[in-house]
């Protein structure tokens, strides 16, 4: 479990810095197009199955509650951080909630070529909307 620690840590250093720079760069008009593109059934459809999948092996797994309440706690405060700069509640809850599922997935040891794009899109400093290219 060593493993989850090392990117629990990484995980939470990125929505601290990167995620807030990508956030900064986004304009109010942006921010709208992108809850929107987040809304289409494209994305939503997709993004509620995964979570489902992840739901579904949590709640069958002998995960220690100590990394799902670590995973909490990190995605409160996360969402905080985006609403403190984007002034968005939709936008810090949508992206915190990437931020929880991406941990969970990992936790469970679950590989989703989907949820793999999700965080390339991350990575390459973009929010993820729409269409996910698949990773």
């Amino acid at each position: 479990m060593e493993i989850y620690i090392k990117v629990f840590e990484n995980m939470e250093f990125f929505c601290n810095t990167k995620l807030i720079e990508i956030i900064k760069g986004v304009s109010q008009e942006e921010c709208d197009d992108i809850l929107d593109s987040r809304d289409s059934d494209e994305f939503s459809n997709k993004w509620m199955e995964v979570y489902a999948e992840v739901r579904k092996k949590l709640k069958n797994s002998t995960v220690d509650t100590w990394y799902i309440q670590k995973i909490e706690s990190l995605r409160e405060r996360t969402f905080k951080a985006i609403f403190e700069h984007s002034k968005s509640s939709d936008l810090a809850a949508y992206l915190s909630d990437d931020i929880a599922l991406l941990l969970e997935a990992l936790l469970c040891d679950i590989n989703n070529s989907w949820l793999n794009g999700l965080w390339k899109e991350y990575c390459a400093g973009i929010i993820p909307c729409g269409k996910i290219l698949l990773g």
